[in-house]
C-alpha cells in the first residue's frame, strides 16, 4: 500500500470530500472493497510468486516507528506518514504485465463503473516476513484511489485464527477523519489466502496491516490505480 505524502491536494482538509463519481461507484456502495478469489490464472500467479521471491534480495526497509499524526487531517488523511515496518521491492516484468493488462483494467472498471488508470509505471511487492512487521492506520496517497492487493505467500505457524498480518478495514469511517478511529471502532478483518485479491478504495477506506506473528511470512503484490474523476 502506498503511504508517501504528496504535495498536490485533490481533497480538502474536511474529511467528507469524496468525489461524486466515487460515491456513485458500486464498489463504494459495497463498503469500498470486494474480495476476488481467482483474479489471476494459476500460471500467472506462479509467475508473480517466483518474481517476488527473486526480488526479495532487492527489497528495502520501510521503517517509521511512530505515526506523524499531523497528516491525519490533511488531504482527507491521504498518504501521510503512518508508522510501519516491512520490506518492499519494485515489481518486475511479470507484475508489469499484470499491472498494464487491458483485461485487468476492464475487470476493475466494471467494479468501479468508472475509468481508471495505473498510478505509475510499476507496482510493488510488500514483504511482511519478520516478527512484528506492520503498517499502521492510513489512507493511500492522492493518486492511489483504488488499491489492488494480491496475496502471493502466507506461511503462518501456530493458531490459524491469529490476527498477525491481517488487513483491518474501517469502512464505517470512510467519511470520518482518521483521528476518529480508536480500538473500539467497528472494523472488518481480512486475511487474504494465497491467490486471492482485494480491490479496495484505499484512498477512501481507512485501513492497516496488523503486526505479524513470530514465524509468519506474508508476501503481497500491491498495485495502485487512479479513478478518473
Amino acid at each position: 500500500m502506498q503511504v508517501q505524502s504528496q504535495p498536490t491536494p485533490r481533497f480538502v482538509t474536511r474529511a467528507n470530500q469524496v468525489p461524486v463519481i466515487i460515491q456513485h461507484s458500486p464498489l463504494y456502495q459495497r463498503d469500498g472493497y470486494v474480495l476476488i478469489k481467482h483474479l489471476l490464472e494459476p500460471a500467472n500467479l506462479a509467475q508473480l510468486q517466483r518474481e517476488s521471491l527473486a526480488l526479495n534480495s532487492q527489497a528495502s526497509e520501510n521503517l517509521m516507528l511512530e505515526t506523524d499524526h499531523t497528516g491525519f487531517e490533511i488531504n482527507f488523511g491521504r498518504g501521510g506518514s503512518p508508522a510501519r515496518k516491512f520490506l518492499s521491492a519494485q515489481g518486475g516484468a511479470a507484475q508489469d504485465a499484470f499491472y498494464q493488462s487491458p483485461a485487468l483494467t476492464i475487470k476493475l472498471e466494471k467494479l468501479c463503473q468508472t475509468r481508471i488508470k495505473p498510478t505509475g509505471a510499476r507496482g510493488t511487492y510488500s514483504y511482511y516476513a519478520r516478527d512484528g512487521d506492520f503498517l499502521a492506520l492510513h489512507r493511500d496517497i492522492l493518486q492511489c484511489d483504488l488499491t489492488l492487493i494480491t496475496c502471493l505467500f502466507d506461511h503462518t505457524k501456530g493458531a490459524a485464527n491469529s490476527l498477525g498480518g491481517v488487513l483491518r478495514l474501517y469502512p464505517n469511517h470512510s467519511l470520518q477523519p482518521l483521528s476518529s478511529i480508536n480500538p473500539h471502532s467497528s472494523s472488518t478483518d481480512l486475511r487474504l489466502k494465497v491467490g486471492q485479491s482485494i480491490a479496495l478504495l484505499g484512498g477512501i477506506v481507512p485501513h492497516e496491516v496488523l503486526p505479524t506473528s513470530p514465524g509468519q511470512i506474508r508476501i503481497v503484490s500491491v498495485l495502485c490505480f487512479e479513478i478518473q474523476t
